[in-house]
C-alpha cells in the first residue's frame, strides 16, 4: 500500500466530507507520509518505518531515548513515539512481506538505527513528490539507491505466501482465525510458529492489519469513516479509530485531517 501525504490545497474528485490540507493516495507495498504531524501517542505497527527529516523540528521518542532532528529507522512492531509540529518530514511506511521490506530488514534488524541521509537528495526527493513526479518505481529506485540496499534473496516458505493470500480475501464476520489453516498441511501450532517466524507477528494480528488496509482502501473509493469501518468487518467506526491510534498513535480523523483528499492511485 502507497500513502502519499502532500502539503497542497488543491482538491480531488475523491475529498473526504471534511476539508483537508494534504493529499492521500494509496498503492500496494509501500506508504508515505510527507507533512507536519502533531505529537502522537506511543504506539507500534507492523510495517517498516523510515522516518526522513526534510527540515525544520523532529522527534522521534524509543523507550527513555529522545532522538531530536535526526532520520530514522523504525523495526517491526517498536514501541515508539513520534512529533514534528514545527518541520516537515516524510516517513515511509513499508511491509515487511514486500521485495522492499525484505531488504530493508536484511541490512537493518535491530530495532531502530539512526540514519545519515544526504539533505541534497531528501530535498531533491520532496520536490520531486510535490509536482507530482514521483511513482511507485521511481520512489523504489531512490529508496535502493539512498539506502544502497542489495536484493534479498532468502525465500518465503509457500505456505506462509499461501496463508497470506488467504488473509487478503478472507472474510473475517463470524470466523475464526482456525478457519484459515484448514488447507494449509501443517499443525495449527507448528503453522502459527512458521508464521510469526517469517512475518515477524502472529496470524491473529496480521489479519487485524488486513482489515486496517482494507477499510483505508474503502476510504480512498469514498466512502464515509463508518461505511469503510464496516466493510472491512470493524464492530463500528469508533473500534476502526481505536486499531488506528494503537497502529500509528493518532485516532483516524485526527489522521486524515492534516490531508485534503485520499485517493488510490
Amino acid at each position: 500500500m502507497l500513502w502519499i501525504v502532500l502539503l497542497k490545497r488543491k482538491r480531488s474528485k475523491m475529498s473526504l466530507s471534511v476539508k483537508y490540507k494534504a493529499k492521500l493516495l494509496i498503492n500496494k507495498g509501500v506508504a508515505l507520509y510527507i507533512g507536519s504531524s502533531s505529537q502522537t501517542v506511543f504506539h507500534k505497527h507492523y510495517v517498516l518505518q523510515l522516518a526522513i527529516l526534510v527540515r525544520g523540528d523532529y522527534q522521534v521518542y524509543i523507550g527513555d531515548n529522545i532522538h531530536i532532528n535526526r532520520s530514522i529507522y523504525i523495526n517491526s512492531e517498536v514501541r515508539h513515539k513520534h512529533s514534528c509540529e514545527n518541520g516537515i518530514h516524510f516517513s515511509l511506511f513499508i511491509e515487511p512481506m514486500s521485495n522492499l521490506g525484505k531488504c530493508l530488514r536484511e541490512k537493518y534488524p535491530s530495532n531502530y538505527v539512526l540514519l545519515d541521509v544526504d539533505l541534497n537528495s531528501v530535498k531533491g526527493f520532496y520536490q520531486q513528490i510535490c509536482n507530482n513526479e514521483v511513482g511507485i518505481k521511481e520512489m523504489e529506485e531512490w529508496i535502493v539507491k539512498v539506502f544502497a540496499l542489495k536484493p534479498n534473496a532468502k525465500k518465503t516458505d509457500p505456505r506462509i505466501t499461501k496463508l497470506i493470500e488467504q488473509i487478503e480475501d478472507f472474510e473475517h464476520e463470524n470466523k475464526n482465525v482456525s478457519d484459515l489453516l484448514s488447507n494449509i498441511h501443517l499443525s495449527e501450532s507448528r503453522i502459527r510458529h512458521l508464521f510469526k517466524e517469517h512475518t515477524g507477528i502472529s496470524i491473529k494480528r496480521y489479519c487485524l492489519w488486513a482489515k486496517v488496509r482494507k477499510a483505508l482502501y474503502y476510504i480512498t473509493q469514498g466512502e464515509n469513516l463508518s461505511q469503510a469501518a464496516y466493510h472491512a468487518e470493524f464492530s463500528d467506526y469508533p473500534h476502526l479509530s481505536r486499531t488506528i491510534k494503537k497502529m500509528f498513535g493518532l485516532n483516524l480523523k485526527t489522521l486524515l485531517q492534516d490531508s485534503h483528499s485520499v485517493q488510490e492511485i
